[in-house]
């Protein structure tokens, strides 16, 4: 007779991962600590940065790439007829004048050259007279520039919309010739582009409506010439430098600046908030031997934390101690399913002294 054992032998019908409920509870209890720790570890061995999200498909179109078309005053019936329209390949031939300019076109600059109209030979393509169109004086028109997407801006950094890039945490302003307040013995260069201001008077000036948020810390300010900052000072209207009691004196109000530089394309004025700065952790360094770049540090991994809205390829990362700027290239987007988000971790390509991106962040501090 055979021996059998003791033992009783049971069948598993059921998953042995049946604890789902609580493992799903004891995940969801981790995710905020997880942000905690993220967090705390990077105050340790970070860097901290300024954050400049790129503005995309929101903004007045940049004067680099497309020229206001103001009304010109017709003296029958006070109408308003609108400036020609640059002709295109998808234009139509109604009412179209072709012009030509002579053949030295190496004699006299690309501006004299586009807009001269002296020795100008005019054909009229569809032998009828340019229609006259009334307008609405609220409503803007912009026209397609012939250096469209070519030109080293300032303002926008070819994102052909004004202002291009906000900074986070901080009021960027950004002042062009759309926000014009008061003009005198100044006039606007439309052949330039960007646009440019040009003095004309002594006593002439150019001012802008400055809100000045309620709360803030400290003010960087810069007057720009396209690329380059100029060493010019917003001033009040008694022709005085602006200080920061002037500012503080109309907190939560509008504040009229005045700038009587001789040349200036824009403005640019950057309110501190007093947000807790962002503080990232980079990758190692390497080191390349390419005699084809001045800034010869490769490209970086960045670690943020998860209190940021959002990171998008194109934003630019800069690191004022380390006088390195970033531009992320792709990012990765660490969620749970239900899109919580763990961390952020972007891949960043170092921007070269030349790149004129890199100078976004420049301007002298208000006292």
């Amino acid at each position: 007779m055979a021996v059998k054992s003791g033992r009783h032998v049971r069948q598993r019908v059921n998953a042995r991962n049946f604890t789902h409920q609580q493992a799903q509870k004891r995940f969801d209890e981790t995710v905020p600590a997880f942000n905690a720790q993220v967090d705390n570890s990077l105050k340790v061995d970070s860097v901290e940065i300024e954050l400049y999200q790129i503005h995309q498909l929101v903004g007045s179109p940049c004067s680099c790439c497309q020229t206001t078309a103001q009304p010109l005053p017709s003296a029958e019936d006070g109408k308003t007829e609108v400036a020609p329209v640059i002709p295109h390949a998808e234009s139509r031939n109604d009412g179209i004048k072709l012009q030509f300019q002579d053949d030295d076109v190496f004699g006299d600059g690309l501006g004299e050259q586009l807009y001269n109209d002296d020795d100008v030979q005019t054909y009229d393509v569809s032998g009828r007279d340019e229609s006259v169109r009334e307008v609405d004086d609220e409503e803007e028109t912009f026209h397609d520039s012939v250096l469209r997407g070519s030109v080293n801006c300032g303002i926008c950094y070819r994102t052909m919309l004004q202002p291009g890039f906000v900074k986070h945490g901080r009021q960027r302003n950004v002042f062009t010739n759309h926000h014009i307040e008061n003009l005198r013995g100044f006039t606007v260069d439309s052949t330039q582009a960007p646009h440019q201001f040009q003095r004309l008077a002594q006593d002439g000036f150019v001012s802008f409506l400055l809100t000045v948020p309620k709360y803030f810390k400290g003010v960087v300010i810069s007057i720009r010439d396209n690329l380059v900052v100029t060493h010019e000072r917003i001033q009040r209207r008694d022709g005085q430098p602006i200080t920061m009691e002037d500012l503080r004196d109309h907190r939560g109000q509008e504040y009229e600046v005045y700038v009587r530089a001789e040349e200036f394309t824009h403005l640019v004025v950057d309110f501190d908030l007093g947000v807790e700065p962002i503080r990232a952790n980079l990758s190692g360094e390497n080191i390349a031997l390419d005699y084809e770049r001045l800034t010869t540090v490769s490209d970086l991994s960045v670690v943020l934390g998860p209190a940021l809205g959002d990171v998008n390829g194109g934003d630019i990362i800069a690191i004022p101690s380390r006088n390195l700027v970033l531009k992320v290239r792709d990012k990765e987007r660490k969620i749970t399913a239900t899109q919580r988000r763990l961390e952020w971790v972007v891949q960043t390509r170092v921007m070269q002294p030349t790149d004129a991106i890199k100078g976004i962040g420049k301007g002298y501090k208000l006292l």
